[in-house]
């Protein structure tokens, strides 16, 4: 009793040494046409790895200009009109790294762009006396955090797709409803002209006679 306890609490304590060695920052922000937005995040240890995903919802063509740069203000990697990308790098610099999405070059208005950014570190192994099969408890939640990434990965894949195409049906729907309504406008300046025309070869009879 007293063993499945202790690996009770082990587990426990490295699931919360796990969730806070991870600073993460989630977040859905829209960049104004014309313009470019910047975030930043802290790495305050050499070593540590830094993940970066995104992806342009709405807007455009579905993607953006993003520069990355780290606190010695070099460039750690950019690219040019990306719909969307999963990058993992290693900070070797301390300090402030910034993630800066451009919409310069679009004349179709804002985007919508959905990204996170993530700081972590492996974590020490705890010290817990007389606990057995540490080893194995370890890489089971290694596995299972694991598992969960791809969960999640496969959750913001699957939402992306969700609001891409619910972006396109909007734009598909105002298109058709505005050329139904300039198709209406035609019919009836079309009537309205026949009408006119017929009666003008009435009256113009009539004053013959």
């Amino acid at each position: 009793m007293k063993t499945m306890f202790g690996n009770l609490t082990f587990a426990v304590a490295a699931l919360l040494v796990t969730l806070t060695a991870v600073r993460a920052a989630s977040l859905t922000y829209q960049v104004p046409s014309g313009s470019s937005q910047c975030f930043y995040v802290w790495n305050d240890a050499v070593g540590k790895k830094v993940s970066f995903y995104f992806a342009v919802q709405e807007g455009g063509s579905f993607d953006t200009d993003f520069t990355v740069t780290d606190p010695s203000k070099q460039v750690v990697f950019s690219d040019h009109a990306k719909r969307q990308g999963d990058y993992v790098f290693t900070g070797n610099v301390v300090g402030e790294y910034s993630f800066c999405f451009e919409n310069g070059q679009s004349s179709s208005g804002d985007k919508l762009i959905e990204f996170d950014i993530q700081v972590e570190n492996q974590p020490r192994p705890l010290e817990v006396s007389g606990l057995q099969k540490e080893g194995e408890m370890q890489s089971s939640i290694a596995a299972i955090s694991g598992e969960l990434q791809h969960i999640f990965k496969f959750q913001k894949y699957f939402r992306l797709r969700e609001n891409r195409h619910f972006s396109t049906l909007s734009t598909v729907e105002a298109r058709v409803w505005w050329f139904a309504l300039l198709e209406s406008c035609l019919v009836a300046i079309v009537a309205i002209v026949q009408v006119y025309g017929i009666q003008s070869l009435f009256t113009a009879k009539r004053s013959r006679r």
